[in-house]
């Protein structure tokens, strides 16, 4: 009893002091300034190879603010926001939730850029389950992704859930390129990850040798489970004109695959269509195309065979945003982790190339750095020109007829190459260069190249060159 008697008090007295500095910490989660001060709090605490800077920061970690600036970084990933605001309810955390009621950022930058050349084989996923439910509604008002390739959306709102069971993905609207999309996707938690996800659209593009703009509809499904090595999915898309438009002359595009995400060859079979499609309609960074043709992946015993074909009726120079490539028919086969170019012919810039090549993919190749060195080239190839005219895939270059041989190829001390390349036969025919250029690519005309070598970016050193280059024409006065 005497000792109860003592403890009593002491205990009483500590629930007191906790039950103070509770009260104390939740007076404080409503001050203006404390958001600001979580935040700074939790910057110091994060790994070393991790930082979070903020800048302009006001509201309560009770119930949310705006955010100014804010930058994380971790290695070469960062990630940028400006004018992020966000307000929650802190008091959903008791019942194991995290919901928001806003969350909208004004621009929004992300940079990935590669680090390794050689990554690992991606392993395949066998939980997504979170330790607490989630509710965000969002809204982005530009996103930029900077990468291997580069992204720019806008316009991008909508809502994700997490409910102990599945993952919920609602993009009531975005907008990339000259399309507007919608995306619905739902994930779950535990194996098998069954995947389902449709996105809708519609992409505004031009008639071939028109003016008249016209609207397609598009449709992407992917469906099937993600768990699991040997995981399948289903793909389908299509894109399609809209009522109002001629279907003969419109863009148009079906595709049908299986796909195998873990595994070193992505796609089992495949089949694509399309006609009168432009590339930068759906990614505006491509050039400007008119294509017709389609593409194959088929199971070849132990392996896979592809073909693909096209013609394009508005080729043109690169420097003009267009594709300097008329037709295209290429065979390819995988087998044991490698692609071959079986044949590939392509006609373009005024006269057509041969060429042949393979390629490892990363996920056959050696995990250590010794079998990495005594591995085969990563990738190697080769191609024979005839009649290639410059000004026809740089409209700034000098017109004449290049005929010769490239090759090159992947060491693990860089790139090695050798091209052997001469003048054909003056060019009558093909975009000339401006007359800002003319005077000085003209005196740069080539009329012959040999050249040995290779390349270690930024670096590259030559072992043999010799190149002769045509005299400037005269004008008489």
């Amino acid at each position: 009893m005497k000792l109860l008697r003592i403890a009593l008090p002491s205990n009483i007295a500590a629930l007191a002091v906790l039950f103070a500095l509770a009260a104390a910490l939740w007076s404080w989660s409503g001050t203006d300034t404390s958001l600001a001060t979580a935040l700074n709090t939790i910057s110091s605490f994060l790994p070393a190879n991790q930082t979070l800077t903020v800048k302009d920061v006001t509201g309560s970690v009770r119930e949310g603010g705006r955010i100014g600036w804010l930058r994380w970084q971790r290695g070469p990933l960062s990630v940028e926001a400006t004018d992020l605001q966000t307000t929650w309810a802190l008091r959903s955390l008791w019942d194991g939730e995290l919901r928001l009621t806003r969350l909208s950022i004004q621009n929004l930058r992300i940079d990935s850029p590669p680090s390794d050349p050689e990554p690992a084989p991606a392993t395949p996923p066998t939980s997504l389950q979170l330790p607490i439910l989630v509710e965000v509604p969002f809204s982005v008002e530009r996103l930029e992704w900077v990468g291997s390739t580069s992204l720019h959306l806008s316009n991008l709102a909508g809502h994700y859930a997490f409910d102990s069971k599945e993952h919920r993905l609602d993009v009531r609207e975005v907008h990339f390129s000259s399309g507007k999309y919608r995306l619905q996707a739902q994930l779950g938690a535990q194996a098998p990850l069954d995947l389902s996800a449709q996105l809708q659209g519609a992409v505004q593009t031009q008639l071939p040798g028109s003016n008249q703009s016209v609207t397609a509809d598009a449709f992407v499904e992917l469906k099937g489970p993600l768990a699991g090595p040997n995981a399948e999915l289903a793909l389908q898309a299509r894109l399609q004109p809209q009522t109002d438009a001629n279907p003969a002359r419109a863009l148009q595009a079906h595709i049908k695959a299986i796909l195998r995400p873990w595994q070193g060859q992505h796609i089992v079979r495949a089949d694509a269509r399309w006609q009168a499609l432009n590339l930068a309609a759906l990614w505006p960074q491509a050039p400007q195309t008119n294509l017709a043709g389609s593409a194959t992946v088929t199971p070849d015993g132990q392996g896979w065979r592809g073909a693909m074909a096209f013609t394009n009726s508005q080729s043109g120079p690169w420097n003009q945003q267009r594709l300097p490539v008329r037709s295209l028919d290429a065979k390819l086969v995988f087998l044991q982790g490698q692609w071959t170019v079986e044949s590939l012919a392509a006609t373009g810039a005024g006269g057509h190339m041969q060429a042949q090549g393979q390629l490892n993919s990363a996920a056959s190749r050696p995990a250590n750095a010794a079998a990495k060195a005594a591995s085969k080239p990563g990738w190697q190839g080769s191609a024979t020109l005839n009649g290639i005219n410059p000004a026809e895939l740089d409209s700034r270059l000098a017109a004449t007829r290049l005929d010769g041989q490239l090759s090159a190829q992947q060491a693990p001390s860089g790139i090695t190459f050798e091209a052997s390349i001469q003048s054909a036969r003056p060019a009558s025919t093909g975009p000339q260069p401006t007359a800002a250029a003319a005077g000085v690519i003209d005196k740069l005309r080539i009329k012959a190249i040999q050249a040995k070598g290779s390349w270690t970016a930024p670096h590259s050193s030559l072992t043999r060159s010799k190149w002769r280059p045509t005299p400037p024409s005269c004008k008489a006065n």
